[in-house]
């Protein structure tokens, strides 16, 4: 399997970039880009991102199948999360209103029924 460097390196070659070319478009040092190209661990996934929106590639092409399903679920969990939290917000806040409804329902049965003497 095709590592990350490998082919952010087939990439730059396909695109006919020199290390050069990349260097002067984002400011990525010839060695910096050469470690990456190697799969250097220490690179930042902000780099990698960086190189694949100048070669106009999603990042999820430089992944294994394995690493996507692992992102499309964490992006699925997310999403459930994210509706979870919003249900109990509507929730918590159709509570409350209902609550401040009883409220000023009593507030003004007492306003009524102090000066209309019900």
């Amino acid at each position: 399997m095709e590592k990350v460097g490998h082919k952010l390196r087939n990439l730059r070659k396909e695109r006919g970039y020199s290390l050069e070319n990349v260097e002067d478009e984002l400011r990525i040092s010839p060695p910096t880009l050469s470690r990456i190209e190697n799969d250097y661990k220490g690179t930042k996934w902000t780099t990698i991102n960086q190189l694949c929106d100048f070669y106009n590639v999603p990042v999820s092409q430089l992944l294994p199948p394995v690493e996507k399903t692992l992102i499309i679920k964490e992006e699925l969990l997310e999403e459930l999360l994210r509706k979870i939290y919003e249900d109990k917000l509507e929730i918590f806040f159709e509570k409350i209103r209902k609550e401040l409804i009883y409220e000023f329902s009593q507030i003004v049965i007492a306003i009524l029924n102090k000066y209309l003497k019900i």
